[in-house]
């Protein structure tokens, strides 16, 4: 695997050079290449910590509707225009074009998305941090994959809530999902509340901060961001969730105040 040029930096727990580039798009390129079949490419993941993970990379082109049934039933609730946000190679994207939705997919890594449009999915680079011009509005955004733990932050959390929501068409909704909370790994740092990056040998991705949040803290990050929580899904890894849109009147006059939530009382 070739790796891309960058800036050379030095790696925190090895000292070793590293060269900051698109680990993401390159594993995923590789599996492509390979027909998406296992064995062939494999995301490695690593925390500041010194932890490390990986998956065959293979999982991002899985037939979902084989592999992930917790997943398809999620994804049966999208309906009208749909932002899937981190599209990566595109799966999620292509299940629901071929039930006939219009899905736009919005990746950060160049080399993903290029590995998206190549399987047929409408692709723009971009991430919620910084949404591209022009972007449009949805009916149902897709924050799947784990997708919640890109919140970061509560700060960022908000932030990205109210971009979202500004892109949103009235009674929208976002559809996401999150595992469980994981020990940080700092003592300085709340339990979920990571700091990740992905590692190619030498290659290695910028820093990115991921929060595992719980359903108590997403409730407390939704006042004022135009979101509220209508389902809660819990799974076997974490839970999913259907946040819908608040009428723009209705969220002036009537915040609601975070109150705790039991899994138990939620329906799927």
């Amino acid at each position: 695997m070739s790796a891309n040029t960058g800036a050379l930096r030095a790696g925190p727990s090895t000292g070793r050079a590293t060269v900051i580039g698109d680990v993401f798009g390159q594993v995923v390129a590789v599996c492509h290449a390979r027909g998406g079949l296992p064995g062939h490419a494999f995301e490695v993941s690593e925390r500041d910590d010194g932890h490390q993970s990986s998956i065959d990379a293979a999982v991002y082109f899985a037939d979902l509707a084989a592999t992930t049934p917790a997943l398809r039933t999620v994804l049966a609730h999208a309906d009208g225009r749909v932002l899937d946000v981190g599209c990566a190679a595109g799966s999620r994207a292509r299940w629901l074009q071929r039930r006939g939705m219009d899905v736009v997919g919005l990746e950060e890594s160049p080399g993903a998305a290029a590995v998206a449009r190549n399987r047929g999915v409408a692709v723009v680079e971009g991430s919620l941090q910084d949404p591209p011009a022009g972007l449009g509005r949805f009916d149902t955004f897709l924050l799947l994959g784990g997708g919640l733990s890109r919140l970061g932050n509560p700060e960022q959390a908000r932030r990205m809530l109210a971009a979202l929501a500004w892109h949103a068409r009235p009674g929208a909704q976002i559809l996401g999902d999150c595992a469980e909370p994981v020990p940080s790994g700092s003592a300085d740092r709340a339990p979920g509340r990571v700091r990740v990056r992905l590692r190619d040998g030498a290659v290695v991705s910028e820093w990115h901060d991921r929060w595992l949040l719980t359903p108590d803290e997403l409730l407390g990050v939704l006042d004022g961001t135009g979101w509220r929580l209508a389902d809660l899904w819990p799974n076997d890894s974490g839970y999913a969730v259907r946040l819908r849109r608040r009428p723009p009147r209705a969220e002036v006059l009537a915040p609601t105040a975070p109150v705790p939530v039991a899994m138990t009382r939620w329906r799927i």
